[in-house]
């Protein structure tokens, strides 16, 4: 005998229910994964809130904050002040297992110090993007305790030069991916020093990004022949004046990811 449609229904609707798993089941420490991947106001305004099982895990489970977003879509509602307040907050929260934080904008010297200070487990992954208030002196003051550091991003850090950089490189022996975009107001010298400092420090490197610098043939080739490892180079957004030919081949050869020029160079690697 045929099923009605209303039993049809009936039937694919348990069916759904019983395929739709409570969030609330998991285990915590999976819960506490998943949460650490949003970003923290997400957390603090939207997750912490669902239920109050997820509002004491957001409180008291350092797994959700092993992981500290704070991109600069928060600035609308937040002042720089109580942004670093909040960040010293939810890095208490983590109690010491943090491992990977974004910073953008409101990051200071006083906080890169909290920051390195309070993780146990030692930072792997540290992007500070436009914080204006650390200084050479405020991030080489805390370089010795990035030893565990494989990925760093300080683009438009204003206040940071390449004396800096050096001094992360031979710091961070796991240093496996750098970003640095270099802003119009940016410290710094001939952006030679910072090809060597790189070529003479970060052996390591499996990516690289710099953006905003004036590079030369001798400083290209310096990186390449240091930094044998490299695996994606982006360069798309410097200038390379008269890329030499057999060092564009070289690096078409080389890099065997992701490979990002200026614009003109492939030109010239073509010709």
């Amino acid at each position: 005998m045929e099923k009605s449609s209303y039993e049809t229904t009936q039937e694919f609707s348990g069916k759904q229910k019983q395929s739709c798993r409570n969030w609330l089941d998991l285990p915590e420490d999976i819960t506490g994964s998943i949460l650490s991947r949003l970003r923290a106001i997400d957390i603090l305004e939207n997750a912490q809130l669902v239920c109050k099982t997820w509002l004491k895990m957001c409180k008291v489970n350092p797994l959700v904050w092993r992981t500290i977003d704070m991109d600069n879509d928060m600035l609308e509602d937040f002042y720089y002040g109580s942004l670093e307040s909040m960040c010293h907050d939810l890095i208490d929260r983590s109690c010491g297992s943090l491992v990977k934080i974004n910073v953008v904008r409101f990051g200071t010297n006083s906080l890169l110090k909290y920051i390195t200070d309070s993780s146990s487990c030692g930072i792997r992954h540290l992007r500070l993007e436009k914080c204006r208030w650390i200084t050479d002196e405020g991030l080489c003051a805390v370089a010795s305790k990035f030893a565990r550091l494989v990925e760093l991003d300080i683009s438009e850090c204003s206040m940071i030069s390449y004396k800096t950089l050096e001094v992360v490189g031979r710091s961070c022996p796991l240093l496996i991916s750098l970003k640095w975009k270099f802003g119009f107001y940016d410290k710094g010298s001939n952006s030679m020093d910072y090809g060597d400092s790189i070529a003479r420090t970060m052996h390591g490197l499996h990516h690289l990004s710099l953006s905003g610098f004036k590079l030369t043939n001798e400083e290209l080739r310096n990186i390449l022949e240091s930094c044998p490892h490299l695996e994606t180079l982006d360069l798309g957004e410097s200038f390379l004046p008269n890329l030499e030919q057999d060092l564009g081949r070289r690096c078409v050869e080389q890099i065997t990811r992701k490979l990002r020029l200026p614009f003109d160079c492939f030109h010239q690697i073509q010709h």
